[in-house]
């Protein structure tokens, strides 16, 4: 049973614990930075993923009320889909993390599970609110029971066998035993020994060179994009973090791995005052700060570069901004 979790990026901590806390009960909950692929095209696969599922959990907490972007699109897709279901058939679970209310009409008609103060309680409703579980489970046990009366049949060893039949078997499994670790024994002895020390040597040195490979040739398709962008004043941003110090950390891992997506030679003035006034790649956005890749760009050669950025599966939370300057 598929289950979908909505979240805001900031309550990822509260949403990895629903996650695993689900998949102790049977469930398969879906996570978009556990589940999803790298490479895969983030809306399709979401509205793929959300299809799919039995149930949607909705994150609701300041946060997500007020978040703009990706989250919202996640809830529209879920409440659309909401529209196709009788009006017995839970479908949405909206679940609240803190003391607010959802600002979507067709989410406040719901009945909600509250994660506080207790999250113990507010699992347990969120679990019987997934009321087809149990009868999938005795589903499942009916069948065991099923193979393992076949499996009787098959072999002989019902109670209306009788004795003799019974000796007969277990001295041939006792004689097939017998042989098979005696044949085992001689392969053993027999066998030319290999130089495990050397294999496991050598193996990473190959993967190391598969590796690095492939990531000149990502680098060098990435340097060859980048050139033939077309320069203009939409910069291409990055996520939302709460120190400045957890930004630069996100854009010198980025950074490593793509090596000149963030980059200082720019002539561009506004890129200039960027650079002086917070560094390569970050500045600060009313209570938090970003990341904004190494140059200004138009807006369709930026949506390109967004795209890019979300398919190499840099990060999720990437957009076109205007007002990189805002606070100033």
């Amino acid at each position: 049973m598929k289950i979908f979790i909505s979240y805001a990026r900031e309550d990822i901590k509260i949403a990895k614990k629903l996650y695993y806390d689900l998949k102790e009960e049977g469930l398969k909950p879906f996570l978009d930075v556990i589940d999803m692929l790298p490479g895969e095209k983030w809306e399709l696969a979401i509205q793929k993923a959300i299809k799919s599922s039995k149930y949607v959990i909705i994150l609701i907490s300041p946060n997500s009320v007020i978040k703009k972007g990706f989250i919202q699109k996640e809830i529209s897709y879920s409440i659309d889909l909401l529209e196709q279901f009788p009006d017995s058939e839970i479908f949405i679970i909206p679940v609240r993390l803190d003391d607010c209310e959802p600002t979507r009409q067709e989410l406040q008609e719901l009945h909600w599970a509250d994660l506080f103060p207790s999250y113990d309680e507010g699992l347990r409703k969120i679990l019987c609110a997934i009321k087809d579980r149990k009868s999938e489970n005795s589903n499942v046990k009916v069948n065991t029971t099923n193979i393992r009366l076949l499996q009787n049949d098959i072999i002989g060893l019902k109670s209306s066998s009788n004795k003799k039949t019974k000796t007969k078997y277990i001295y041939f499994l006792s004689l097939i035993f017998f042989l098979s670790i005696t044949t085992y024994t001689i392969f053993l002895h027999y066998s030319p020994k290999k130089d495990l020390t050397v294999m496991s040597n050598k193996q990473p040195q190959i993967s190391s060179l598969i590796n690095e490979e492939e990531i000149n040739s990502n680098n060098t398709s990435l340097k060859q994009f980048l050139d033939q962008l077309e320069k203009g004043d939409r910069a291409v941003v990055i996520g939302s973090f709460d120190e400045k110090q957890n930004a630069i950390q996100k854009k010198e891992y980025v950074d490593k791995e793509y090596p000149g997506i963030f980059f200082s030679n720019s002539v561009n003035p506004l890129h200039q005052k960027l650079l002086n006034k917070y560094g390569v790649g970050v500045y600060p956005f009313k209570n938090h700060w970003r990341l904004y890749l190494g140059e200004l760009y138009s807006y369709d050669s930026a949506t390109l570069l967004k795209e890019k950025v979300r398919e190499l599966g840099i990060a999720r939370d990437t957009f076109v901004s205007d007002s990189i300057l805002e606070n100033d």
